[in-house]
């Protein structure tokens, strides 16, 4: 029994001593090491979480930021265009100073019942500016006071011709010609000049 047990010792020890192919490996640190190169996931891709959490995340690509340029709309565009025309041609028209002295002399003497004089002082003002539709306008109602109804609205066409641009101005002169066709009984032709008028 005591053999036994000394027997059993023996072979335990045995085991433990001569147990050389059991070795740890050894890690050979002469050489760096190189951590394996991480390759993003390709664009569109779906990455899976851990599974406890559940949670999918997709990879968004990333878009250039496109710069977009505000274009006026049309009708701003025309408003806006058509108010620089008015200022230009606001501008440009500028009476000469000459022509504005004749032109008050020409009302004085027409509110004085002048009209033949003043007829005289508007024609030198026109042929200064014979382009300036204000003489034109002073001419007609000259014309119109003297009752020479058919003169004063050719005059006032006439002005209506050099107008063009000027709202205002063909406001007013719209304005007289339905005011001559009036004195002179046509009644039907004033209510259309008056129809043009309102459109300035």
């Amino acid at each position: 029994m005591r053999k036994l047990g000394l027997l059993a010792c023996t072979l335990i020890l045995t085991g433990c001593v001569g147990g050389g192919k059991n070795i740890a490996p050894i890690e050979d640190r002469s050489r760096p090491v190189v951590p394996r190169a991480q390759v993003p996931p390709p664009s569109g891709s779906i990455i899976n979480a851990p599974v406890e959490s559940g949670v999918t995340v997709n990879a968004i690509d990333h878009q250039p930021v496109q710069q977009v340029t505000q274009r006026a709309q049309s009708g701003t565009e025309s408003t806006n265009d058509s108010w620089v025309t008015a200022r230009a041609a606001e501008r440009e028209h500028r009476v000469n100073p000459a022509v504005v002295a004749l032109l008050d002399s020409a009302r004085t003497q027409a509110r004085s019942g002048s009209y033949s004089a003043a007829a005289s002082t508007l024609e030198r003002a026109q042929r200064i500016a014979p382009r300036e539709p204000e003489v034109y306008y002073e001419m007609s109602r000259v014309r119109m006071k003297a009752g020479d109804w058919q003169q004063a609205e050719q005059l006032a066409l006439k002005g209506v011709q050099l107008s063009a641009g000027s709202a205002p101005m063909m406001k007013k002169l719209w304005n007289l010609i339905a005011d001559i066709r009036d004195d002179a009984g046509d009644r039907t032709g004033a209510q259309r000049a008056r129809i043009k008028a309102r459109r300035y």
